[in-house]
């Protein structure tokens, strides 16, 4: 079933802040559109494994020792955080699981944070999309309004 999805935008900085729609697409699943804004270098791709509507990332050791109030920060968000089994990091943050846009906004970081940044930090979001028919899937893709992620190049 193809779907309509609305990718939006807040950008932060310490001088100004601005919120919009960045673009409409149209995919059979969410996943083709993680791939779409991957692809354009909208979000960071390499560290997930993609399994139907979940995610899930690896940062590394020195990460987590680096930010304690990441494992918070996760919970917020619903994610399974999961410790590590074996090695000297056993009982340690290993790696989060969950649905790709929370893994997505977690891995990002708090965009609110501002006090760090000299030009401020962007954000991506997108929801599950809505149903459309194919009809008006070829008005909004013939007027530009949005772009059919379900053709091949």
């Amino acid at each position: 079933m193809l779907k309509l999805h609305k990718i939006t935008f807040c950008h932060y900085s310490q001088k100004d802040s601005k919120e919009g729609i960045l673009r409409y697409v149209l995919a059979e699943d969410e996943e083709q559109v993680v791939q779409h804004l991957a692809e354009e270098d909208l979000i960071s791709w390499e560290d997930w494994e993609a399994d139907e509507d979940a995610g899930e990332v690896s940062p590394t050791g020195e990460w987590w020792d680096e930010n304690p109030d990441a494992l918070a920060r996760a919970k917020t968000l619903g994610l399974t955080t999961h410790l590590c089994d074996w090695g000297d990091r056993e009982g340690q943050p290993d790696w989060v699981e969950g649905k790709k846009t929370d893994v997505c906004r977690w891995w990002r970081g708090d965009p609110t944070d501002v006090s760090d940044l000299y030009y401020g930090a962007t954000r991506i979001f997108w929801g599950a999309g809505k149903p459309i028919s194919p009809s008006d899937a070829e008005v909004f893709t013939r007027l530009g309004i949005a772009i059919d992620l379900t053709e091949t190049p």
